[in-house]
């Protein structure tokens, strides 16, 4: 198997938890094809947005693990499923998002650092 055919079925397990975390945390049960649609096109969107709100550099971060990343995602994911808008989000999560932003940029700026050194 190449590496391209192991990223992709990395990626489509990732995409299937986090489906199963939101689905869960947005109370959704129904197995339609629109809710379903729907729900996945939020959190492809989330993922390339939250990553951006939170200053995380790696292309492939994994928001299915337990930690701040996580609940953050799924409480983003949340809020788009109910109509609510980013900016309702940020305002209500600010704290939350730039503790996450400050660790991921002194985690950054560490890495930055240890590779000159090298």
């Amino acid at each position: 198997m190449g590496k391209q055919e192991n990223s992709s079925e990395e990626t489509n397990t990732l995409l299937d938890t986090l489906y199963q975390q939101v689905s869960s945390r947005c109370y959704i049960t129904s197995k339609d094809n629109l809710i379903k649609e729907r729900l996945e096109k939020i959190i492809k969107n989330a993922l390339i947005s939250v990553k951006s709100l939170l200053g995380i550099p790696e292309e492939s971060f994994d928001f299915s693990k337990d930690g701040k990343e996580n609940e953050l995602f799924l409480n983003y994911c949340m809020y788009r499923w109910n109509n609510r808008t980013t900016k309702e989000f940020e305002n209500n999560y600010m704290s939350d998002i730039l503790s996450v932003r400050n660790e991921n940029e002194v985690k950054y700026y560490r890495s930055l650092k240890e590779e000159n050194n090298e």
